[in-house]
């Protein structure tokens, strides 16, 4: 608490208003997966509405937030709450839809927040989701009876979170809808980080200039810019200052001029803009976190890349990767880890499909040398490594670096499995290695979605 007492003594001295985002219904995996919290658990991810033990973790959720910062505003989340009521809460109070589930809950919650004199905020998710027979947030076809609109508690404030859209019109339309539900709503858009080595440049522009611009012609007050860290926080988080330089640029004039743009990031950052745009193009090459977390052995996405797009656009990956990497090294700062990210990447990609090529033909010749050079993949995994520690610990306290180190560590251990198996085939010990052989299919669309680790990593579910 004394901490985030300092942070919002020091933001207000710049006139930033702290504003607490927490969960108070779904997104609560993480603690509901420990005995203490069975009684209060609807589903493995979400909060069982309706039970007493439930709201009293949530008062004291909320007494600490009143504590700690000057506003009277906290999120409280509720979003993507997909198996509300299907869990505990079906076996005990039976079927009921789940409109009347997630408005009896957020009635109990705002009735929470007035005891602490707070104003909360929930992500407008839900309601629209309900509303659709697909369940998709943006289903033009969504249906929110009036009735269910009218029982909204209007204390609570609207927020409309959209990543994702090109078009002005849609944000137009969404923001009309919100509207429609009787309250003013808060945007919120993003500077892409999220499943991303670093930040995403071109889906952070395509996406928020025309959400900026509907914003505008709505006469919409307040947006605010989301920069997620799903899956573990890999991504090198100030590589996101260069989208938000870039929204702030876009939100106060009427047109980004980019050496204005590239001054004004220098002056706050000290660092070279256009390397940064440089860095941000590891994202427009194949989908560098699968290459990041594909094993060497395995080589799940990079089979599926293969099979569905052929050899060449792997080896022109490469040489895009290898590009990358010649431009930033040396820069040092943030450009630093890009460097090293960059490195790694083209790596893999090298490595990988020069293993495949061999290995079909039986090159024991190439096979050998392909072992000899191992070393060097594994020195640059090691760089990264260090590089990702240097930057964690300066920027968090250590809980969570496990989870990279955990990944990238055991990432070490597979390639000197690799290293291993390749010395026991070449000499004749092994006839076959055997993950080479499984001629994987190409994965449908979508089944590499997301990215995550555990997707790309292992067929394995364990990890």
């Amino acid at each position: 608490p004394d901490e985030l007492r300092e942070i919002d003594a020091y933001a207000e001295r710049l006139g930033i208003e702290m504003i607490g985002c927490i969960q108070t219904l779904g997104h609560l995996e993480q603690i509901l997966k420990w005995p203490a919290y069975e009684e209060i658990k609807d589903t493995e991810r979400v909060m069982l509405a309706g039970e007493e033990k439930t709201y009293a973790l949530i008062d004291k959720m909320l007494s600490h937030w009143a504590s700690v910062y000057r506003s009277r505003r906290l999120h409280v989340g509720m979003d993507e709450t997909w198996d509300l009521g299907r869990g505990k809460f079906m076996d005990r109070f039976g079927p009921q839809k789940g409109f009347e589930i997630i408005n009896a809950h957020l009635r109990k919650v705002v009735g929470l927040c007035e005891r602490h004199q707070l104003k909360p905020l929930i992500w407008s998710d839900m309601y629209f989701r309900l509303g659709s027979k697909k369940g998709d947030y943006y289903d033009k076809e969504i249906v929110i009876p009036g009735e269910v609109s009218e029982e909204i508690p209007k204390q609570a404030q609207l927020v409309y979170w959209d990543y994702y859209h090109e078009e002005k019109e849609f944000y137009l339309d969404w923001i009309s809808r919100h509207r429609a539900l009787g309250c003013e709503p808060v945007m919120a858009s993003g500077v892409w980080t999220w499943d991303q080595v670093w930040h995403y440049r071109k889906k952070t522009e395509n996406c928020t200039s025309p959400c900026i611009d509907a914003c505008k012609e709505s006469g919409l007050k307040e947006v605010f810019f989301t920069l997620w860290g799903d899956d573990g926080g890999y991504r090198y988080p100030d590589s996101a200052f260069a989208g938000l330089t870039f929204v702030a640029e876009k939100a106060f004039h009427s047109e980004v001029r980019q050496d204005a743009l590239a001054a004004r990031f220098q002056s706050l950052t000290s660092e070279d803009y256009e390397a940064h745009c440089t860095a941000a193009r590891l994202n427009e090459i194949l989908k560098p976190a699968c290459v990041l977390w594909d094993d060497p052995l395995l080589m799940i996405y990079q089979q599926h890349v293969r099979a569905a797009q052929g050899k060449a656009n792997l080896e022109e990956a490469e040489k895009e990767y290898q590009a990358i990497a010649e431009r930033l090294r040396g820069l040092g700062g943030g450009l630093e880890h890009a460097y090293h990210l960059a490195a790694i990447l083209a790596a893999k990609v090298n490595l990988s499909h020069r293993l495949i090529a061999a290995y079909e033909r039986k090159d024991f010749a190439v096979l050998r040398e392909i072992r000899n050079d191992l070393g060097q993949i594994l020195q640059l995994l090691q760089n990264l490594l260090k590089s990702f520690r240097q930057y964690w610990l300066n920027q968090n306290k250590p809980f969570g670096l496990e989870v990279i180190q955990i990944r990238l560590g055991g990432q070490l251990m597979r390639y000197r499995e690799l290293e291993q198996r390749l010395f026991e085939y070449c000499e004749g010990k092994i006839s076959v290695i055997e993950e080479l052989e499984a001629n994987l299919p190409t994965a449908p669309d979508g089944a590499l979605a997301g990215y995550w680790y555990k997707k790309i990593a292992t067929a394995s579910s364990i990890l």
